[in-house]
């Protein structure tokens, strides 16, 4: 099992907190305030993204496999499925709401052109 939290963007009061068991991603926020007991709102769960498992034809040696293999490597691991864009993979370290699973951003894997780059995807929600 592994751990992490931070800060929400421009704020030390409301955290995001994930954390992995079994290769499945659970993620909450935690507010933390001076004079008050810190407050957990449970937040959603996701399943951790292996290429091995989603895409068992890529290649090891194809370029989106050599990227999936970087982008996880920035990402330290904290990689999942993005929950409603197919095809695209994300950091669930950084979310759109801090105890959400939707990433901020990630990348576009395309499995019939194994010899492209993936494309970066960022989304945010303006």
């Amino acid at each position: 099992m592994r751990l992490e939290a931070k800060p929400t963007v421009l704020n030390l009061i409301l955290w995001r907190g994930i954390y992995e068991s079994e290769k499945t991603f659970y993620i909450q926020a935690i507010r933390v305030g001076l004079f008050s007991s810190p407050k957990l709102y449970e937040g959603g769960k996701i399943q951790k993204f292996t290429p091995e498992k989603v895409y068992p034809d890529l290649l090891e040696n194809s370029q989106q496999y050599l990227d999936i293999q970087r982008f996880t490597y920035f990402s330290q691991g904290w990689v999942a499925l993005h929950p409603n864009i197919n095809h695209s993979v994300g950091d669930v370290r950084y979310g759109l709401l801090p105890q959400d699973v939707t990433p901020l951003w990630g990348i576009k894997i395309n499995p019939l052109t194994p010899d492209s780059h993936v494309e970066n995807q960022n989304f945010r929600i303006f």
